[in-house]
């Protein structure tokens, strides 16, 4: 018999503007990370640490692109929270994860959508399971950014790199 498990809840609809349709177009996991998308964004959602059922499972909700320009504008230095790209989507659909980045399917077309900010780099890296990779952009981060990255990993179930890698 099939376990469920509700993990949490995320707004992805934050940026849809009043008046205009409010569904999510797709849906997709890849690599332990969930994908999807509305009819003018996509947003990448990092699962905690889902294998222990004695803890809250920590999710992190990532907008990757968007058709409007984010509140706080495009020059935010914010290492733990990535400045979405922003891109003309018309119903994005994710297609798959490839070489640092997800192609998206449009109505206007394929597109390719880098995911080169650090936080989400090092989170489809942990979540793919490659940790060693993960570990190369985590030393490579500025002092001033650890607590930041460290909180990351520790609701991602890793506080073994953190104290590991974040000395």
């Amino acid at each position: 018999r099939p376990k469920f498990t509700l993990l949490g809840s995320v707004n992805v609809m934050k940026q849809i503007k009043c008046g205009e349709h409010s569904s999510l177009i797709s849906l997709k996991f890849i690599h332990n990370v969930l994908y999807c998308s509305t009819p003018s964004s996509v947003h990448c959602i990092f699962l905690g640490d889902v294998k222990n059922e004695a803890t809250v499972c920590e999710l992190d909700e990532f907008t990757i692109a968007s058709n409007t320009v984010p509140v706080k504008g495009l020059d935010n230095p914010d290492y733990s929270m990535p400045v979405p790209i922003v891109a003309s989507l018309s119903r994005p659909h994710v297609l798959s994860y490839h070489s640092g980045g997800l192609l998206v399917s449009t109505s206007s077309g394929l597109r390719f959508l880098p995911m080169s900010h650090p936080i989400l780099r090092i989170g489809t890296l942990l979540a793919a399971n490659l940790t060693e990779k993960a570990r190369k952009w985590i030393s490579a981060s500025p002092n001033s950014e650890h607590d930041a990255i460290a909180h990351f990993l520790i609701r991602r179930g890793r506080p073994d790199v953190a104290i590991n890698e974040l000395k």
